[in-house]
């Protein structure tokens, strides 16, 4: 298949085929040859050096014997210039895989075999240090991070059936978010591998549903990997392609097993959300927010995770109906994150820093307010780190309440807040942060304090 079919074979075939049916079945020849072939064979030729030869193979083959070699196989090979020798080799119509001087040069170093050409006696190593790539250390530093989680990384097939990579064509995810066409491979060796995949989540799916029917209960698993789809875009290298750096993280099944410590609980949409706030920590990024996204019918529901204004990834539950057809035993939580826009947004996550425990005391002070049920905690909390500022070093939510003394379409969200400074805090101080960070609740969300 890599050498593909001698266009220029038929004639030959043609008239052997010709000769046979007259010397075998008795048959008259009739003169001439018809040719309807709708594209005319181009003669193609390279040029080679035979010093270039002998540098790349590590050899030193006389220029004679390396024509020699090429002739034999059906390469014309003409002396363009002496000394040193080079060459125009034509190539011949049987050879399409041949397309340039290094293949010319891995044929003769095939012809003159192997196991001939000498070893090198010593080795040349560069004299310098070779820099650290700061997207390679960024994902390191994911991997350990997530494999202190308890992950494991796998490693899945870049490409896909046409129907399977249409179907996950999806805007949701990073690869589909262009809304480009899948990216067709040239001679695909079956129809399972005929496109290049737009994303990540089908090889995993298949990696949970094979763990699961083979008894594993918990499911955690990451991938890096690539996505690719065909429409021009800032990251086009070369032609309508575009190539996106993704991370994939996926939880099913039970995320906690029984234990002294609590019951077992099965793994949630929140859980994800978690481990991709430990991941954007670990590469210096701790301002992501997260917002309801629009299902599709890969998803059940889907969260779309961005820093600043800026989209780096999806949060999902895998929708019911792709679970079954992957024969997944439990919900699946997937999040696929757009690697190059975290890496372009990460110089922090490539310099450790250090700093100094304060000698002051924090004070900390709870609030909690009332808010209409359907007002997600994330605007609140950027509301409230906002309004804290200077003071204000720390917020989060540690309760919700939703019954008696509620209405029933309010909840109660409570919000934990750290204060601190480089000198010792007064209540007055604490309580003006507070009364600020109430205000902006009351203004934006219509909180009331409970």
């Amino acid at each position: 298949f890599e050498r593909g079919i001698d266009t220029e074979g038929q004639a030959w075939a043609a008239a052997r085929a010709a000769q046979l049916m007259v010397e075998q079945a008795g048959g008259t020849l009739v003169g001439g040859m018809v040719d309807c072939h709708p594209v005319q064979h181009e003669v193609r030729s390279v040029s080679v050096r035979a010093n270039r030869v002998n540098s790349i193979v590590g050899t030193e083959i006389e220029s004679s014997e390396m024509v020699r070699l090429l002739e034999a196989i059906g390469f014309i090979v003409e002396t363009t210039q002496v000394s040193p020798p080079v060459w125009k080799v034509t190539i011949p119509s049987w050879r399409p895989d041949v397309e340039r001087e290094i293949d010319v040069i891995e044929e003769v170093a095939r012809l003159f075999g192997f196991d001939n050409i000498p070893e090198p006696t010593h080795s040349k190593l560069p004299n310098f240090t070779p820099g650290t790539d700061g997207v390679r250390l960024l994902r390191e530093r994911a991997r350990d991070v997530l494999s202190g989680a308890g992950f494991r990384e796998t490693y899945t097939n870049s490409m896909l059936s046409q129907e399977v990579a249409e179907k996950f064509n999806s805007s949701l995810l990073p690869g589909g978010r262009f809304k480009g066409e899948v990216v067709q491979t040239l001679n695909p060796i079956t129809t399972e591998m005929a496109t290049l995949r737009p994303s990540m989540l089908p090889g995993l799916l298949k990696v949970i549903g094979h763990n699961q029917n083979h008894g594993q209960a918990s499911i955690r698993l990451f991938e890096f990997g690539r996505v690719h789809t065909k429409r021009h875009t800032d990251r086009t290298m070369v032609g309508d392609y575009t190539e996106t750096e993704t991370l994939v993280v996926a939880g099913a099944g039970k995320w906690n097993e029984q234990g002294w410590y609590g019951d077992a609980r099965e793994a949630d949409l929140f859980d994800l959300k978690g481990v991709v706030n430990l991941v954007l920590s670990a590469c210096g990024l701790s301002k992501a927010t997260y917002s309801e996204a629009q299902s599709d019918d890969l998803t059940a529901s889907a969260i779309d995770v961005k820093i600043g204004k800026r989209w780096i990834g999806v949060i999902i539950q895998v929708a019911s109906e792709v679970a079954s057809a992957y024969s997944l035993r439990s919900p699946a939580f997937v999040a696929e994150l757009d690697w190059n826009a975290i890496a372009e947004m990460a110089d922090g996550g490539l310099r450790t820093r250090f700093q100094a425990v304060s000698r002051f005391p924090i004070v900390e002070r709870d609030i909690a307010v009332v808010v209409k049920r359907a007002q997600p905690a994330g605007p609140m909390l950027a509301a409230i780190q906002r309004a804290g500022q200077p003071l204000l070093k720390e917020a989060l939510v540690f309760d919700l309440y939703e019954g008696e003394h509620v209405a029933d379409d309010e909840k109660s969200i409570a919000f934990g807040l750290r204060f601190g400074a480089d000198r010792t805090l007064r209540d007055k101080d604490v309580d003006k942060a507070v009364n600020k960070v109430l205000g902006a609740l009351k203004h934006q969300f219509e909180a009331r304090l409970r």
